[in-house]
């Protein structure tokens, strides 16, 4: 075999090697900075959760099921997502730290796999925008919302 198959492909895996390695950091550095702070008090947690953003046909169809984190502290929402998912959070627009203040209207729909959570909120530059989020335990994530009877829909 020539030698410069041998340089080509130790070539490309170190290429691979490096920008692996700088999706991990950055992906890293963003979940720290959507930790909430040591005192902040956490209502509620959820590590397991499905979603979608409603940003565009992309994100609606790109979803991630069982991969969502949803935590509630007493003024936030935080939404992220595990780790393998997280090198493509910008992509689907699952990565939110949201005011409660900011939430407008928290409506519900009962799907085939579950109740799905539609949130509605106004982000960092006031433009509306929603998730919907599959809960585990969505009685118990409404509740931390302060929203416990959200409006159904069709």
């Amino acid at each position: 075999m020539p030698t410069w198959v041998f340089l080509v492909g130790g070539l490309a895996a170190l290429l691979s090697f490096v920008s692996l390695a700088l999706c991990h950091r950055r992906c890293c550095a963003r979940k720290r900075s959507l930790q909430p702070a040591p005192a902040e008090h956490v209502v509620h947690a959820e590590h397991r959760a499905s979603g979608y953003s409603h940003r565009s046909l992309m994100t609606r169809l790109g979803g991630i099921a069982r991969g969502v984190e949803l935590t509630v502290t007493a003024d936030k929402l935080l939404v992220d997502v595990a780790y393998p998912f997280a090198l493509v959070a910008d992509q689907v627009d699952l990565c939110h730290r949201i005011a409660l203040d900011s939430i407008e209207r928290v409506a519900a729909r009962r799907v085939a796999h579950g109740l799905e959570c539609i949130i509605t909120f106004r982000n960092g530059r006031g433009l509306r925008q929603q998730l919907s989020v599959f809960p585990e335990s969505p009685e118990r994530f409404l509740n931390a919302l302060h929203a416990p009877t959200p409006e159904l829909v069709n």
